[in-house]
């Protein structure tokens, strides 16, 4: 009996032996649950992060686009505008000792320009021509004006003229026909300029204009060609549109 027990024990010590020399096959770390191999997806950006960098796009287009302030170094100019010409307001016409009555005329009044803008000043050339009952009065001018562009949006603007005038299709006057005039004078004037884009602008002013000129006819019982001479103004309202360039 002693020697069967021993043996069951010899048996019991060997066994537990050799399991405690089997290796480990879970490399000493527990077990982990199964997870997706492979790089995490960022989430996808919301509607709202999308659209504002679009509309940050879309303004800064506008900004390159749209202009507070009106640039360019060249300019080309159209006007049209009411205006009315008294040619003798300031001195009677008298031809041949005929002081003839005064006289006055309105209509439109259409014109071009170009010029240079150099900051502030601007220098041109400007052609105007005013359609009256009967005869054209035309105007070449030199142009000197002043730009005041630290007013935003809406930019002052005066200037002067230089004129040189001359009328086309001749007025008959208290019998005189086929009266002719030339001459010169002056103008002033102011309005505002509105910056539409960088390379247009609108514009609304108001001119004064003093003229004097020698006028020619012929006296329509003799035939007898006559002069004199006359003083005068002219007022007008501009509206212009301006291409700004470079």
């Amino acid at each position: 009996m002693k020697k069967l027990v021993c043996v069951f024990a010899a048996n019991l010590v060997l066994t537990t032996a050799a399991l405690a020399q089997e290796p480990d096959t879970s490399g000493g770390m527990a077990a982990e649950p199964n997870t997706p191999t492979g790089t995490v997806e960022e989430p996808a950006p919301s509607p709202e992060s999308t659209a504002e960098p679009e509309e940050e796009e879309k303004e800064e287009k506008k900004r390159k686009l749209y202009s507070k302030r009106i640039r360019g170094l060249l300019w080309i100019e159209g006007t049209v505008g009411p205006s009315r010409l008294e040619p003798t307001r300031i001195r009677a016409l008298d031809l041949e000792g005929i002081e003839l009555p005064d006289a006055s005329f309105s209509g439109p009044e259409y014109g071009v320009a170009a010029g240079v803008q150099l900051g502030p000043l601007v220098l041109g050339l400007r052609y105007k021509t005013a359609r009256y009952d009967g005869f054209d009065f035309d105007t070449l001018s030199l142009d000197i004006g002043f730009l005041f562009r630290f007013v935003p949006y809406v930019q002052p603007y005066a200037h002067i003229l230089l004129n040189y005038n001359f009328t086309r299709g001749g007025f008959d006057l208290l019998g005189f026909t086929d009266l002719e005039a030339d001459g010169g004078g002056g103008t002033v004037g102011a309005g505002v300029r509105i910056p539409v884009i960088k390379w247009i602008s609108v514009g609304l002013g108001f001119d004064y204009t003093i003229t004097g000129l020698a006028v020619r006819g012929t006296e329509a019982n003799t035939g007898v060609r006559v002069s004199g001479g006359t003083a005068g103004n002219q007022f007008a309202g501009v509206f212009a549109l301006t291409f700004h360039l470079l």
